[in-house]
């Protein structure tokens, strides 16, 4: 049996369509909050609806390497150095870097 006939048989479909329904819901948010009359229709890439609409193929894509194309012993092997870099390094990413970045440059917002 093929790995990939095994990932397909793993996946939980029901968060799957969770997943796909919160996409479409937030693109039709976006959409209805952005409308104008000058736009050509919901995929027009001028749009903020036509620009989300590339992220969501991009994020479709990305999604559907990691669960077929990437083996999944590979995340139970590295998921722990993931998580060290995020939340214990002292780079600009992590949250001391990012909590430094907002004490230095942040702004104080009144009302």
């Amino acid at each position: 049996m093929r790995r990939s006939e095994l990932s397909y048989r793993h996946i939980d479909w029901i968060i799957v369509l969770c997943y796909l329904l919160l996409i479409f819901f937030g693109w039709i948010n976006i959409y209805a909050s952005s409308f104008s009359e000058a736009a050509h229709g919901i995929l027009d890439t001028s749009t903020k609806a036509g620009m989300q609409f590339i992220w969501i193929g991009i994020s479709l894509c990305a999604a559907t390497a990691l669960v077929f194309v990437i083996n999944p012993r590979w995340y139970m092997s590295t998921t722990w150095l993931l998580y060290d870099l995020l939340t214990h390094s002292y780079g600009p990413l992590s949250p001391h870097g990012i909590l430094l970045a907002s004490l230095l440059f942040g702004m104080v917002m009144h009302d």
